[in-house]
């Protein structure tokens, strides 16, 4: 997603990493669930697969770039 957040070219380099493999797996999946062909009783499994494609570090990168925003703004 397109942001003015500032963030570092190492952030930048995290994101590029992890927000293209999620971003597309939740939006096949999202579909999946919508049409029925995967079943909600699986959505844990889902949850996990985003968590180990790096959510935690990718929430991370753009709660600190936006803590800088704050900081920046004052």
């Amino acid at each position: 997603p397109n942001t003015n957040l500032p963030f570092t070219d190492e952030e930048n380099s995290i994101r590029t990493e992890f927000e293209t493999n999620i971003e597309t797996y939740c939006d096949e999946m999202a579909i999946k669930f919508i049409q029925g062909e995967e079943s909600l009783d699986n959505f844990d499994e889902y949850v996990a697969t985003v968590e180990s494609y790096g959510l935690s570090e990718l929430l991370e990168v753009y709660q600190n770039a936006y803590d800088r925003f704050l900081s920046q703004s004052q």
